[in-house]
């Protein structure tokens, strides 16, 4: 009976940690940063299909260190502009904190609406699908058929979804979206809805210098996320190009007082490989050196 219960406060404290690391890690809530320039669909579903083109994305983050249980995330996206009007994608995102994964799988339809005939359009967005939370059982130390691990497991998946809108000319881009819907759908027993982003607005304009460095923009970038449970944060960065885009630089201040630094190459306008670090915030600095994403954008099936 002794040995039985120390098991189970073995794995009550594994899956305490396991949600505390993870909220730790989502109070700092640097989301993945392809989302504020190169991949914008990541945050804003009214963003699909904005070309007439497919377009796909792959993304992986993680710790710069290798620590046990440090947060991991891979995300998945494809969009595609079927016409001028409409856009839809596919949007696979999956995140380990410690013990605990989540999965979400969604499926996104974007309108766009013309305004004039000088690029100014307006676009709304929605995605629905579903989300997974599982406590990895072949990693506790103790019975994984344990109650807890069961109990915990056996959460039926939620329906999930997002919600944008957005508001682009050649060179202004406004945006407001609602992710992580399933809060409206089911209740949240274990937490896992807190510390994560409530809404998310974001606003843009881009400088172009036809004349310098063979073609070089400068992009500044302001956004706003309001946080379940926790202080909101703003982020201001800027996306740099030079020689037509075919090399990029990006800069991110995080009111969390940590910083995001990337660096974007473009070959043919066909593929762009970029790498991004973000410096630690909080109790976790002590720890780890910051985060490391390395992501891969391909353009297809581009219209003629």
């Amino acid at each position: 009976m002794a040995v039985y219960l120390s098991i189970r406060c073995r794995l009550w404290a594994a899956i305490l940690f396991s949600l505390v690391f993870a909220n730790a890690s989502k109070a700092q809530l640097n989301q993945m940063t392809g989302s504020y320039f190169s991949n914008q669909y990541l945050s804003n579903p009214a963003m699909a299909g904005l070309n007439r083109e497919l377009v796909l994305n792959m993304a992986m983050s993680k710790q710069w260190e290798n620590i046990p249980g440090g947060p991991k995330i891979q995300s998945f996206t494809a969009d595609y502009g079927v016409n001028e009007k409409l856009g839809l994608g596919v949007n696979i995102y999956n995140e380990k904190s410690g013990l605990i994964s989540n999965t979400r799988l969604l499926a996104s339809y974007a309108y766009h609406l013309p305004l004039n005939n000088h690029g100014s359009r307006l676009s709304f967005g929605i995605s629905a699908g579903y989300s997974n939370e599982r406590l990895d059982g072949a990693s506790v130390n103790g019975e994984s058929n344990d109650a807890v691990v069961g109990k915990f497991n056996y959460q039926k998946s939620s329906i999930d979804g997002d919600f944008g809108a957005a508001y682009q000319n050649n060179r202004l881009t406004l945006q407001f979206a609602v992710p992580k819907m399933k809060s409206l759908f089911q209740s949240d027993d274990y937490g896992s809805d807190a510390y994560q982003t409530a809404v998310y607005s974001a606003a843009s304009y881009k400088f172009k210098f036809a004349n310098t460095l063979d073609g070089m923009s400068v992009t500044p970038l302001v956004a706003f996320r309001s946080i379940r449970d926790s202080e909101d944060i703003a982020d201001m960065g800027a996306n740099f190009t030079f020689a037509n885009e075919a090399v990029n630089l990006i800069g991110i201040y995080h009111t969390t007082k940590s910083i995001s630094l990337g660096l974007g190459a473009t070959y043919n306008k066909l593929f762009t490989v970029t790498a991004m670090y973000t410096s630690d915030t909080g109790v976790l600095s002590s720890y780890t050196n910051g985060t490391f994403e390395l992501g891969l954008r391909l353009h297809m099936l581009r219209a003629k």
